[in-house]
């Protein structure tokens, strides 16, 4: 709108009625006493604002070649629609002054394309998956993981102005490759482990909802890869816990390199640590399901530190800062012993299992750290890569303050 000019209503009433479509098969093959097959193929429709369709295959290995060793090697397509909350076009004629007539889409100033305001793409990708685990000791195991994704249309979201809204939009192409290194140990009542991942994601040209972005910033991605806005170098977490007479002490670690700032991402944060230490007391009640008592204390050594600075791409909150604080509650154990049809795919089970945990260890830690590296850590955790060839992708937890 020209400076000076006077202000105007708009209304922008859309709504739209979504449909997700999916139907695979798979099957199992033990080819040999320490070899086993796994292929799928699965076809997925979306009739949401952009109509798209995609057969996947889904193909991997396991090989034991001796006691204690587990080798697995897999591929996958995926197809990955985008949330429709955030995929919701937007009329830019209607911002116009005086407001152009409806669904007419104004040319954007260059290096903007025309129109600029392209719809949201469902995802489309490529996935591999190699790693090993080895049973070292009685109660020892360590594994090594590295994976590699080619993307298209890769999804991504943003916070582009003050208000805690995302709006997707998609990288024309990207890639994402890692390696995550793992260790557990269990002996009696006592448990530990570490984790460490290295990573980079790296996108080029955006091809959707463009109007959000900053025309010089607009046009470096368009000739350069940048790191999206959730990637960070280093990530790390370990703990450990005892249990004595129903009554369990722990404490764990997390660790992130920094996540990305600055125009087009091309800075990153400083490193940030956080220690927490916890004890749980399990009570059990006659002929009703356990619930435990839990007393936590976040961020013992009241570690300061920045995980958002209000630059990067799609980041536009204040500065967020973790500091310490004490979590008091109970959790009944329903959450993590749901009951699973029998019928369905261990991987299935495996998977929902994973995921209450998951969610259960996320909603006690302080919301600030939710734009940690914890969050992804944990999901990244779940047992849903190449060994569940039918499985959907790591699902995008929440990373913006």
């Amino acid at each position: 709108m020209p400076t000076g000019a006077p202000p105007f209503s708009v209304v922008d009433a859309n709504s739209k009625l979504g449909w997700l479509l999916g139907f695979y098969v798979q099957d199992e093959w033990k080819l040999t006493d320490k070899l086993t097959l796994n292929l799928g193929l699965r076809f997925d429709q979306m009739y949401q604002f952009v109509d798209a369709n995609q057969f996947s295959p889904r193909a991997s290995l396991e090989y034991k070649p001796v006691a204690g060793t587990t080798l697995h090697l897999g591929y996958a397509r995926y197809f990955t629609p985008p949330p429709q909350v955030i995929a919701t076009p937007v009329n830019l004629a209607l911002y116009e002054s005086p407001p152009a007539p409806l669904n007419v889409l104004t040319p954007c100033q260059p290096p903007q394309p025309t129109p600029c305001s392209s719809p949201v793409l469902p995802e489309r990708s490529h996935y591999f998956d190699v790693g090993v685990t080895q049973k070292v000791l009685p109660g020892l195991e360590v594994g090594v993981d590295a994976y590699y994704k080619l993307a298209r249309d890769l999804l991504d979201d943003g916070q582009f102005g003050q208000a805690y809204v995302l709006t997707g939009f998609n990288y024309d192409r990207a890639y994402n490759k890692g390696v995550e290194l793992k260790v557990k140990y269990q002996v009696s009542n006592f448990r530990a482990y570490a984790n460490l991942a290295w990573a980079v994601q790296k996108g080029t040209d955006i091809v959707s909802n463009q109007y959000l972005f900053d025309p010089a910033e607009l046009a470096y991605i368009a000739n350069h890869y940048v790191f999206t806005d959730h990637a960070q170098t280093w990530t790390g977490s370990a703990g450990m816990s005892y249990l004595w007479n129903r009554t369990r002490f722990s404490a764990d670690l997390i660790y992130g390199s920094g996540l990305r700032s600055g125009f087009a991402n091309t800075d990153s944060l400083s490193y940030y640590t956080q220690v927490n230490v916890g004890v749980s007391h399990e009570l059990k009640w006659p002929d009703a399901k356990p619930t435990t008592l839990r007393f936590d204390v976040l961020n013992i050594f009241d570690d300061i530190h920045e995980i958002r600075d209000g630059s990067g791409i799609g980041v536009f909150c204040a500065p967020v800062r973790t500091t310490s604080g004490l979590l008091r509650g109970h959790l009944a154990k329903v959450l993590m012993r749901r009951q699973m049809p029998t019928a369905w795919p261990d991987f299935i089970r495996r998977r929902e299992l994973s995921a209450a945990s998951c969610a259960v260890w996320h909603g006690r830690r302080n919301l600030a750290a939710a734009d940690s590296s914890w969050t992804r850590s944990c999901a990244q955790s779940l047992p849903w890569r190449a060994s569940s060839p039918l499985s959907s992708p790591r699902p995008r937890w929440p990373c913006r303050a």
